[in-house]
């Protein structure tokens, strides 16, 4: 595309659908005819979703921008660590959950970059992201017969962008996490300088995994870095390491560019009603 053209870059990650604590669809059909119905958190998560995209509709109209959608990771759930939270074993349930999942992300996106995440949530080498990525009409395919990535490589609008789902050093601490985004930033400018590779560094590296509230920073080069929020809330697992005590948003990211230039950015953040506090009697 020329360089003149606005775009709107978006990102979006860790849906894990299938998941009793992910992004669904409000009513999933089983295989043999019942129905898997979300409760009041799973409605707000998918109330939330459609408002992100009715978000990048608005930005779309409002500078007549290309939209490339990035997708980065995690995006169904078949836990190999354990199916206690898990809604179905079934592979063609879930496949059918992320497709609808996926339907207002393709319906706003001009381009649609499926990454792969972890391959404990995912399958090997990414499979159900695959999957999804050849189900998708505006999905760009990383090569023959490959239609998902495990690093996109893009320049878009004349800004240079690297894109994968893990991010190479992580923290969760409100007061690091963006330490961690430069860190992360730097790392990878630092590896590009070291190999004598400026022409293809990225200006923006965009990763997810993380399931930190989203933060940008900026890192060695010039080079811009950010994590991206999820879309899935507590589970489990984030109870046993502690953090299932604070709150947890689910959003995304956009950014629109023109000419090599950010003209603005913003994460988008939905807080799920916290709890009531227990008062003694």
């Amino acid at each position: 595309m020329a360089n003149d053209k606005p775009a709107l870059v978006v990102g979006v990650a860790d849906w894990h659908t299938n998941s009793t604590v992910g992004l669904n669809p409000i009513s999933l059909r089983r295989e043999l005819g019942s129905q898997h119905v979300a409760g009041k958190i799973g409605r707000a998560t998918w109330r939330s979703w459609l408002a992100f995209w009715r978000v990048v509709e608005e930005k779309r109209a409002q500078y007549q921008a290309t939209v490339f959608t990035f997708a980065v990771g995690d995006l169904g759930d078949k836990n190999s660590h354990s199916n206690i939270q898990l809604i179905t074993a079934s592979k063609v349930e879930i496949q059918d959950a992320m497709a609808e999942v996926a339907e207002p992300m393709a319906q706003a996106s001009d381009y649609v970059f499926i990454l792969r995440g972890t391959e404990s949530h995912v399958g090997p080498n990414g499979e159900m992201e695959e999957w999804l990525a050849r189900d998708l009409d505006n999905a760009v395919p990383y090569s023959e017969g490959v239609a998902s990535w495990w690093v996109a490589n893009v320049e878009i609008a004349g800004k240079k962008f690297m894109v994968t789902h893990h991010p190479p050093t992580v923290s969760r601490r409100p007061w690091t996490l963006r330490a961690a985004v430069s860190r992360s930033a730097s790392i990878v400018a630092g590896q590009h300088l070291d190999a004598g590779d400026t022409r293809n560094k990225p200006d923006v590296c965009m990763w997810a995994h993380a399931h930190t509230r989203g933060a940008l920073a900026y890192g060695m080069g010039d080079t811009t870095g950010i994590f991206l929020p999820p879309w899935q809330l507590h589970t489990g697992f984030a109870h046993r390491i502690g953090a299932g005590s604070a709150p947890r948003c689910v959003g995304g990211f956009w950014m629109v560019v023109r000419d090599g230039k950010v003209l603005e950015w913003e994460f988008e953040r939905w807080w799920p009603q916290r709890e009531k506090l227990w008062n003694a009697p």
